[in-house]
């Protein structure tokens, strides 16, 4: 059954069959019992295997990790823990109770952007259910600390590079207040949002293609009309020429 997939027709019959009344309650065979059982948990999420499962890959160290072949790349669990919180809140009092606070917090300053947005994200997610800080106050100061860092070093950066970073900015921003209760470097220096965040990206195709466009737009020297030509050059007559006197 594993390999071909619940038969959702065949469970939707045996459940109609044991409870609409149509038929005498019999005793389910432990044959019945153990397909039901495996049907339901092949489309079962194990909420809290799955972040076990995430939280043994945060906490390896980086060499280690190498050596397994583990690569950035497979951080995108990180992802998957940012859905989980965001359709089920309630999830966060798992998440901080597996020591997920911390292991996100170690990440705000990671080299990689995509990592240092789902880590914020995430950490947002457990702010807007109030299960941030609930475990251990020790994290609400390395919390502070970190994004205080990652904040100072956003803000020396060049404004191509701010360009880049608009989510990180706002995260950012968005989780200081809620550590400090007070506007962010980023925000008392109008940091984050920009006036480039507004524009409409470059027109590189327009740029290629606008020499063509102009000369085939120019204006052309006007042809000579009919009158004209006619004018210089007389119409041919046709038919006899007149005789002359001589042959007269």
């Amino acid at each position: 059954m594993a390999g071909s997939g619940p038969d959702w027709q065949g469970l939707l019959k045996w459940s109609l069959s044991h409870s609409d009344g149509t038929s005498s309650a019999r005793k389910i065979s432990d044959e019945d019992r153990k397909w039901f059982m495996e049907a339901m948990h092949e489309q079962t999420l194990d909420v809290i295997r799955r972040m076990k499962e995430i939280s043994t890959v945060m906490n390896m160290p980086p060499d280690v990790l190498r050596a397994q072949g583990v690569t950035d790349e497979d951080l995108e669990g990180l992802q998957v823990l940012q859905y989980l919180l965001h359709e089920n809140p309630n999830d966060s009092t798992i998440v901080a109770e597996l020591g997920f606070v911390r292991l996100l917090t170690g990440l705000i300053g990671n080299s990689n952007a995509d990592i240092r947005q789902a880590a914020l994200h995430s950490l947002l997610e457990m702010a807007h259910s109030g299960k941030l800080f609930e475990e251990n106050g020790e994290d609400s100061a390395a919390l502070k600390q970190a994004l205080g860092l990652q904040i100072e070093k956003v803000h020396s950066m060049e404004s191509d590079e701010l360009v880049a970073l608009k989510e990180e900015r706002l995260l950012l921003d968005t989780l200081w207040q809620v550590c400090s209760n007070e506007p962010s470097l980023l925000r008392e220096r109008g940091l984050v949002v920009l006036a480039e965040d507004n524009e409409s990206p470059p027109d590189v195709a327009g740029r290629i293609f606008e020499p063509a466009l102009r000369a085939w737009a120019a204006p052309r020297p006007q042809e000579a009309s009919q009158s004209e030509v006619v004018a210089q050059n007389p119409p041919l007559l046709l038919g006899a020429a007149p005789h002359s006197t001589a042959d007269s």
